[in-house]
């Protein structure tokens, strides 16, 4: 589909705008806005060719390659991980190893899109089969408004400490 290929250049220039330093304004802003939403976007498109033809057996390829791609970039990125939990204890390690099953991973956090899409894939399957459309779209809404919000805006939760504040520490 030539669409969703100009679609899929768009959003990946708008993640590449994300994770660079960049002095324009304007750049700035258009990829801490409506970048955002590149990476919903490619799990929309995933999804797409997920449900456009579903079979059991299309489904569970699609679910084993993202598992397949998500398990080489851990692998890949172990020595960082290594150097992450090097000062924690045994518990602190395992701790960090399973959020990485729902999380950022502590070998390689940008990796959390592929975890993400495996779950959300199955939940929404398990959801369209029992016919919850509406429950389904409501949970969606939610996710991607708070994930918008939480990435965007949680700098404005933060707050400077005050002069006094940095004396005392």
């Amino acid at each position: 589909n030539g669409i969703l290929d100009i679609l899929r250049v768009l959003c990946s220039m708008f993640i590449i705008m994300i994770h660079t330093n960049n002095n324009n304004k304007l750049l700035f802003f258009c990829a801490n806005t409506v970048g955002r939403l590149a990476v919903p976007i490619f799990m929309i498109i995933t999804g797409y060719y997920y449900f456009r033809n579903p079979s059991s057996k299309k489904k569970k390829v699609t679910i084993k390659k993202l598992l397949w791609l998500w398990f080489v970039w851990q692998v890949v990125y172990i020595p960082r991980g290594i150097l992450a939990v090097r000062n924690d204890s045994s518990l602190d390690i395992l701790a960090k190893f399973l959020k990485g099953f729902v999380g950022s991973s502590i070998f390689y956090s940008g990796s959390w899109y592929l975890i993400a899409t495996v779950f959300g894939l199955i939940i929404v399957d398990k959801l369209r089969l029992k016919k919850h459309y509406y429950v389904m779209t409501s949970i969606s809404l939610f996710i991607l408004l708070f994930d918008l919000f939480s990435t965007n805006y949680i700098c404005l939760l933060y707050t400077s400490p005050s002069p006094r504040d940095r004396s005392l520490s």
